[in-house]
């Protein structure tokens, strides 16, 4: 997204974008009140007062950073895997987890955090494991800062974009838009 955000502040810099972490509920609430242009989601919910569109994918693995005592190991099972602690974002409303680990799988969660950059920054420390999306944590891996342990727990992820039926016809929304659906695959 931050990408995308930073193009729209060169087309438009008059607009100021501002990002926030909020339940669907209340994105959803903020959309309809005029308060809020846009929400992204793993989850979408339902709001009849708000357009949802599914932009694409993202897929996602278990990480660990250099202190970690898996990064040097070469193969790692799932039973090794799941004996170590992570650092998972909350649950949503609806009580799944944020970053789709499968419920079915149980993991210990000894930190929780909603951002993803600091969920980079935790798994980075070697302290715990985290649920990262590939495209952020590419450029720690290709630096040797993380490792990419498991990506078959977690399956890809749908992103949906959430705004006001009325909003697309505004020139920095089109724009925003436009580019998040270029910037999502399939």
């Amino acid at each position: 997204m931050l990408p995308c955000l930073l193009a729209l502040r060169d087309a438009f810099p008059r607009v100021t974008p501002e990002v926030l972490s909020m339940p669907v509920r209340g994105a959803n609430a903020a959309i309809a009140a005029d308060r809020l242009d846009l929400a992204l989601y793993y989850h979408p919910g339902s709001d009849a007062r708000v357009r949802v569109e599914r932009l694409g994918t993202i897929t996602s693995s278990v990480y660990c950073g250099r202190g970690h005592p898996l990064f040097r190991k070469r193969r790692v099972t799932r039973a090794e895997l799941l004996a170590h602690p992570f650092s998972a974002p909350p649950a949503d409303e609806s009580g799944a987890a944020m970053d789709d680990w499968p419920a079915q799988v149980p993991r210990l969660v000894a930190l929780t955090v909603g951002a993803v950059a600091t969920n980079v920054e935790v798994a980075r420390s070697g302290k715990l494991l985290a649920v990262l999306p590939d495209a952020a944590a590419a450029q720690f891996v290709r630096a040797g800062a993380l490792r990419r342990i498991d990506g078959r727990i977690v399956p890809p992820t749908s992103v949906f974009a959430a705004y006001a039926p009325d909003t697309d016809g505004q020139p920095y929304f089109a724009a925003l838009l436009a580019a998040l659906r270029q910037r999502f695959p399939g």
